[in-house]
């Protein structure tokens, strides 16, 4: 299950150098001074990192990017589904959910 906020902060940062969607966007933001080429810039416009963590900024609701860690997918999913099970939500309304905030 899912640790306490920091463990979980500490691997979604770790799984970015990694992770082959977010690998050069990171890698652009945390290295601001380094030269990027055009394609690359223009992506890099709807990302921020803040605290070594990287957000889809595109939406007025900035999004934490989540890193292809498949353990750390299911333990969201599953985390997030028995907190809002109370509310008996079906699959699509979790995963909905989940898109507004990751």
């Amino acid at each position: 299950m899912l640790g306490t906020d920091d463990e979980f902060l500490d691997e979604v940062c770790s799984g970015y150098p990694d992770d082959g969607y977010f690998r050069t966007v990171y890698h652009a933001l945390m290295h601001p001074n380094n030269p990027v080429e055009k394609l690359l810039a223009t992506k890099i416009l709807q990302y921020e990192a803040a605290d070594s963590l990287l957000y889809y900024t595109l939406d007025t609701n900035p999004q934490l990017c989540i890193p292809q860690i498949a353990r750390l997918h299911s333990e969201l999913i599953q985390h997030n589904h028995d907190v809002l099970i109370a509310r008996h939500l079906a699959v699509d309304a979790t995963l909905g959910w989940l898109w507004n905030f990751y």
